[in-house]
């Protein structure tokens, strides 16, 4: 499949045209999705997966989604739809915000390099038990 740039009257890429299997396509380069600091807020708290045995946190940080794990750097999240985030980094191509059935955020999941659609679902609290 060959794909082509085209480019606006400023020179920036603005869609692209190929020739697939399918026929002639078009994709046009969809603009930055803002969200506000409440908007963001909503997506904040700790999911926890109960196979990984593991727990990440997101907050806003310095205007951005941020996720934080106490093993790993810290990984800003670009919105790219609504419920729909990524990243520069291999390990969170895509994750994607659940909503309960009243539309509160609770769950995660993600895809990327070394995972594929892990499930985290949103905590207020772990409590580990002895066993």
């Amino acid at each position: 499949m060959e794909m082509e740039a085209v480019r606006d009257e400023v020179g920036q890429i603005c869609a692209f045209n190929c020739q697939s299997s399918m026929g002639p396509m078009y994709a046009v380069k969809l603009p930055p999705l803002e969200l506000e600091p409440a908007e963001l807020a909503e997506y904040t708290g700790k999911y926890w997966n109960e196979e990984l045995f593991n727990m990440w946190e997101l907050q806003v940080k310095d205007g951005h989604l941020t996720l934080f794990h106490p093993h790993f750097p810290d990984v800003t999240l670009l919105p790219v739809l609504k419920d729909e985030f990524s990243s520069e980094i291999g390990h969170f191509e895509e994750l994607t915000f659940r909503r309960s059935e009243d539309g509160k955020v609770n769950g995660l999941e993600f895809r990327g390099n070394r995972a594929l659609y892990a499930h985290f679902k949103r905590v207020e609290k772990i409590i580990y038990e002895e066993y």
